[in-house]
């Protein structure tokens, strides 16, 4: 099963959910996806993962379509309920088999929000490493995707790196802000398949 640093979830009413400053290590192997901090409503209150941190020394994942998540926030009521994941960090020096989300925040009708969220690479990672994401906010009315980063130092990647990724089509009527995702190049000897959505990368 998955492994979660904090958890917290709401089912209706106006409650607000927090998961902060969480920390999971990884020193041996873990099976499933990993997550530092999620927090979920699908009341009208608002999801906020904060401050939570996933540091990977051993293995994480093994099948593919496992995520190792800083922090995830969702929102589901078509409402204006607001998600943020901020100030979340991934730090890897060992072997990520699948895909890395610094902060990731969905928000059905409301604000998504992922800000201020770190991927630190030393190591291995098989698949994708996004900064921020919002992966399915079709109707919100505001999504913001802003001064994330990825410090990619050693190792290999074997996907793409993203700053801040909108993966599905946002409504017509969505307000979009993303602006300074950063990319920091720091090593040598260094691979990846690709990069995308970085509005500063840096040699």
């Amino acid at each position: 099963e998955s492994v979660y640093g904090g958890s917290a979830n709401v089912q209706s009413g106006a409650e607000a959910v927090l998961t902060q400053r969480n920390t999971v290590n990884v020193y041996g192997t873990v099976m499933f996806s990993t997550y530092g901090g999620d927090a979920y409503t699908s009341g009208t209150g608002s999801a906020t993962a904060s401050g939570n941190t996933v540091n990977v020394y051993g293995k994480s994942g093994s099948h593919g379509y496992d995520y190792l998540v800083g922090g995830i926030a969702t929102a589901t009521a078509a409402s204006a309920a607001t998600a943020e994941a901020s100030n979340n960090t991934v730090n890897v020096w060992g072997t990520v088999t699948g895909s890395i989300i610094g902060g990731s925040a969905d928000a059905r009708g409301g604000t998504a929000i992922a800000a201020k969220n770190t991927v630190n690479i030393y190591g291995t990672v098989t698949g994708d490493v996004v900064a921020s994401l919002c992966g399915d906010s079709p109707n919100a009315n505001t999504v913001t995707l802003s001064d994330n980063s990825v410090n990619f130092c050693a190792g290999s990647v074997g996907g793409t790196l993203y700053g801040g990724l909108i993966s599905k089509n946002q409504s017509s009527t969505t307000t979009l802000h993303i602006s300074g995702n950063t990319l920091n190049v720091r090593g040598t000897n260094l691979s990846a398949k690709d990069i995308k959505a970085f509005q500063n990368v840096n040699f």
